[in-house]
């Protein structure tokens, strides 16, 4: 160890100019300062090494040597201690082996830390994923857990329902069932049930008909008065004062030429959420492939409708090359906000069927293809027979539709799509939103209705076609796919039903998509739920509500009866936005028979408060 303590001497410059007696005593002075320090660590080491303690230290001189021994006098509680080299050396190896040590303790330690931060990141990804599952399977069977904007609407005056639970309570007669508001209204006479059309506003407080009842009008060259089949439609709003629907400004003429407008054969309107919006559409059968949508706002200082932007389906105002030629049916939706207009035209092209959309544009003032470069080509059926666009439904900002299409799907099950709208450097295309969803039953028929609500989320579909027992299904959004709300759905709870009940012929949802109204125009009065002279196709409509686990129908205030024989109550049904009023609409059972047109009826119910 004495290489510890050597030192190089002083440079040969140094050396010049000295005595050979001064350089040993700088010699001696250096190895000296040398010795002190080295002593003083090793002090230091052996007083933290071992129980031992340092007591004296005698540092000694051999001649003029430069190198030295230091001797460590030691009293403790065992042996003498070694000299000072020696026990360097073995501290050296014992910090060598224990250096070794600590780093083998590090990296197994480092190991153990990865390994349980591993450990802890999957167990951490996996419990939420669980709580995500859980989370949505919860929000799936109960979707009122998220609060939605209450719908705050003006006159006429509604009730709130009561809520439903497990245990469905009966309440008397007099508070529970729903009372009809204001007077019947008729429309025009009509040979084809799917020929007419009336609308609903959200706010429940505008009812529109089409074709609205004949007038008497005066023949120009006798001056009398003579009546005429209406091919008008007429939009009535509740007066609070009076409880009565009054006529909104005069009826409404699609076509001003009268042999062109008698060719018309059937109507669908869709209203907008306050009523003060309206688009009607007007069609003929395929000889003369006429078709023609055309929209009106209404001006209260004036008292008057007012065309809202050009026609829609002539071509450079000839009706007869229509963009919606060989239609001979008809199918619009009018968003909330009357930004967007769907019309399907399921007949087009033997029966594969179209949907176009329109929005509001305000640059051009006039309606316009939400994607005119593919619009005409991404909402079409797939095959001959589809009939898509038999119904369609658009969301409140018209930014997702559901589109029926009831001969679709294998065995003619049908089947329901929905798309959104996707904005790209302001250029609009459909994209498809989740999977198809079919019908159930072979010839079922599911799309013959469907409504779109919640904002996308909430979808119900039909297949209550005609000569069908039907069926209604709701389905939530789950993310990537429709998930039914429901095990079996919603089915007919007539037991005498022999299949021509035609459940879910019309379905309405409200705006939380937690109440659906579900006409059966078909239903025969064989109960005697009502006193009826004859008690063939009386129809009613069932209104179930969604209690967070299962839809559930009350026994008295969710059915809606017709009142006599023929009356096919419930051909169309629609739900006001917060689901306290309803319109239902069939025959007027006096004039039916079967073979001769008659005019429909439409009653108008609220649901009244707890007495």
């Amino acid at each position: 160890m004495s290489r510890l303590f050597t030192r190089s001497g002083p440079s040969d410059e140094g050396k010049k100019g000295r005595s050979k007696e001064e350089e040993n005593n700088l010699e001696e002075i250096e190895s000296e300062s040398i010795l002190s320090e080295y002593a003083i660590r090793q002090h230091a080491a052996l007083s933290t090494s071992g129980s031992n303690r340092v007591d004296e230290i005698e540092i000694t001189k051999e001649g003029t040597d430069p190198t030295a021994t230091v001797i460590a006098k030691s009293f403790g509680e065992g042996d003498s201690s070694s000299s000072s080299s020696a026990s360097s050396e073995e501290d050296d190896e014992e910090d060598v082996e224990y250096n070794a040590s600590r780093r083998r303790a590090k990296k197994e330690e480092k190991k153990l830390l990865r390994t349980a931060s591993i450990c802890f990141c999957i167990f951490g990804l996996l419990t939420a994923g669980a709580v995500v599952t859980a989370t949505v399977i919860v929000f799936l069977r109960n979707p009122g857990i998220i609060d939605t904007p209450t719908l705050v609407t003006p006159t006429p005056t509604r009730a709130t329902l009561p809520p439903i639970t497990e245990s469905v309570t009966t309440i008397a007669a007099s508070s529970s069932q729903w009372e009809q508001i204001g007077e019947t209204l008729v429309g025009g006479l009509v040979e084809d049930h799917n020929s007419w059309s009336v609308a609903y506003s959200q706010d429940g407080t505008t009812f529109a008909i089409a074709p609205a009842a004949a007038v008497a009008a005066k023949n120009k060259n006798t001056r009398k008065k003579e009546d005429n089949v209406s091919r008008t439609t007429q939009m009535y709003r509740f007066s609070e004062p009076d409880q009565s629907w009054k006529p909104m400004g005069d009826p409404l003429s699609l076509i001003d030429d009268d042999e062109l407008a008698n060719r018309l054969e059937g109507w669908s309107v869709s209203l907008s959420e306050n009523g003060d919006f309206v688009a009607i559409g007007a069609y003929s059968n395929n000889k003369y492939n006429i078709g023609i949508v055309r929209a009106y706002q209404w001006i209260e200082r004036t008292n008057e409708w007012f065309p809202f932007g050009n026609d829609i389906g002539k071509d450079n105002n000839n009706y007869f090359n229509s963009v919606f030629d060989n239609t001979n049916q008809m199918s619009i939706n009018l968003s909330s906000d009357a930004s967007t207009l769907a019309i399907g035209a399921p007949n087009h092209d033997d029966a594969t069927g179209m949907v176009k959309v329109y929005f509001w544009s305000k640059l051009q003032n006039d309606w316009s293809l939400t994607d005119s470069s593919s619009s005409s080509t991404s909402l079409v059926g797939r095959r001959v027979g589809d009939l898509f666009g038999h119904s369609v439904s658009l969301t409140d900002d018209g930014q997702y539709i559901a589109i029926g299409a009831p001969g679709g799907g294998n065995d003619g099950v049908g089947r329901v799509e929905v798309h959104r709208l996707e904005t790209i450097n302001d250029n609009g295309r459909w994209i498809q939103h989740g999977p198809d969803i079919e019908g159930i039953n072979k010839g079922g028929g599911m799309g013959y209705a469907v409504q779109i609500a919640k904002e996308g989320k909430t979808l119900a579909a039909s297949s209550g076609g005609t000569n069908t027992v039907g069926q209604v299904r709701v389905y939530s959004w789950a993310g990537f796919f429709w998930f039914p709300l429901g095990e079996e759905g919603i089915t007919n709870e007539n037991e005498d039903a022999d299949g021509q009940d035609m459940f879910g012929a019309s379905i309405s949802l409200s705006s939380d998509g937690e109440t659906i109204a579900i006409g059966s125009p078909g239903y025969d009065n064989n109960d005697n739920a009502v006193k009826t002279n004859n008690n063939s196709n009386v129809g009613r409509t069932v209104i179930y509500r969604w209690n967070g686990q299962q839809w559930v129908l009350p026994p008295k205030e969710g059915i809606i009866t017709g009142k006599d024989g023929n009356e096919l109550f419930g051909l169309r049904v629609n739900l006001s936005g917060d689901g306290s009023q309803i319109a239902v609409t069939g025959t007027n059972s006096t004039f039916y028979n079967g073979k001769d047109p008659s005019p429909f009826i439409t009653r108008i119910y609220t649901f009244p408060t707890s007495r």
